[in-house]
């Protein structure tokens, strides 16, 4: 943990002070209660006896099914495996109870941690705040950004407009990060989700896909910057109907970029014939897309992130 925080300080200024729900902490307070929660480990229970592992680690409910599987090597270094363990950690593993929605998920995450993070928090009058974000960069810088995320979202979590949420998280995620060679950003979708309603932000994201009962084909597409990069850009709610038989599907670059043998990538259109194409609840659904994506690429050996996520309401 030690190592974590290390780096985490040379990443980020300790003494940035949160303004929301955390109380008015300083970050680096956040950042030491937020792996405490967690629970990161010297010693991974996980932590594979072989190259790669192929360990599942699932978590099932009767409404709902999430997978997550971490890709780790034995040479690995020991900042890094923590870094894993804590990307793992902060994912959710369950919805609200009266969420206005049901969700199937999946986070493949390659041993260099792109970062891939997801989660949500519920607001009033039955409603859900959804986000998807990827990192930049690889390795550990990659994990401790995402931890950062989480920290500025849960601080703003009761926030109930997307755009204002990530207007806000794109000043205070440049404002608490100290100056480097590298510039750390973030892309994502952020969606609130309610009875018959659909708001949602995409900054420099793969269009949010989304199905009706009739298995047409809507895109919600990228309106926004990257998050972290200007600190006076505003980014704007837009609005979609959303009826009881549609089915949305939010994923990263990851499984677009997967490869065959011949080095061609899986693609968009790939991706939307396997959405249409699947039947089922969110888990069904879910569960197609990987076994599509499975049958083009081995997943022991993808080169980033593969991670997506079936939204129905």
């Amino acid at each position: 943990m030690l190592r974590l925080l290390n780096t985490a300080e040379q990443l980020m200024d300790f003494t940035f002070r949160l303004e929301g729900t955390h109380g008015g902490i300083t970050l680096g307070e956040a950042f030491e209660r937020l792996l405490s929660e967690v629970e990161v480990q010297d010693e991974p229970e996980w932590c594979p006896q072989k190259s790669p592992t192929t360990e599942k680690r699932s978590i099932l409910t009767p409404d709902q099914q999430f997978y997550y599987r971490p890709h780790l090597f034995e040479t690995m270094e020991v900042e890094l495996e923590k870094a894993h363990q804590l990307q793992y950690a902060l994912l959710p593993r369950e919805l609200p109870a009266h969420a206005p929605c049901r969700l199937s998920a999946v986070l493949e995450s390659y041993c260099h941690l792109s970062g891939d993070l997801f989660g949500w928090h519920e607001l009033g009058g039955e409603r859900l705040m959804l986000w998807l974000v990827d990192m930049s960069g690889h390795g550990v810088r990659a994990g401790i950004l995402s931890a950062l995320i989480r920290i500025l979202i849960d601080d703003m979590r009761d926030e109930t407009d997307p755009g204002t949420l990530v207007t806000q998280l794109n000043r205070r995620m440049i404002a608490s990060l100290r100056v480097s060679d590298d510039v750390m950003y973030a892309t994502g979708a952020f969606l609130l989700l309610g009875p018959g309603s659909l708001r949602y932000l995409v900054a420099a994201h793969p269009p949010v896909l989304q199905r009706n009962g009739a298995h047409t084909l809507g895109r919600l597409e990228s309106t926004g910057r990257p998050v972290g990069v200007f600190p006076s850009t505003v980014y704007e709610t837009r609005r979609a109907p959303l009826h009881s038989e549609n089915i949305l599907l939010l994923y990263t670059d990851g499984i677009l970029e997967a490869g065959n043998e011949s080095g061609e990538e899986f693609g968009q259109e790939r991706l939307e014939h396997a959405f249409l194409s699947s039947n089922g609840d969110v888990s069904g659904v879910t569960r197609h897309i990987y076994d599509t994506v499975s049958a083009y690429q081995d997943m022991n050996y993808i080169d980033d992130d593969v991670t997506f996520l079936a939204v129905e309401c």
